[in-house]
């Protein structure tokens, strides 16, 4: 058992613990962190794929 910085309010907490005594911080309230490139590559290819089903329909 080791003491860890809580990543919310950085008071020191036990490593085993499900959530921080001090301010309530657990792990599951951290959101999945999508990158900017991941939006920026399906909108690239939703692009694309509008512009190639608009070049063969309409020219």
């Amino acid at each position: 058992m080791a003491l860890i910085n809580c990543p919310e309010c950085n008071k020191e907490i036990s490593d085993t613990a499900d959530h921080c005594i001090h301010c309530g911080y657990t792990p599951e309230m951290e959101a999945p962190k999508k990158g900017l490139i991941d939006y920026a590559f399906f909108l690239f290819a939703f692009a694309a794929v509008g512009y190639a089903a608009y070049a063969i329909f309409f020219c």
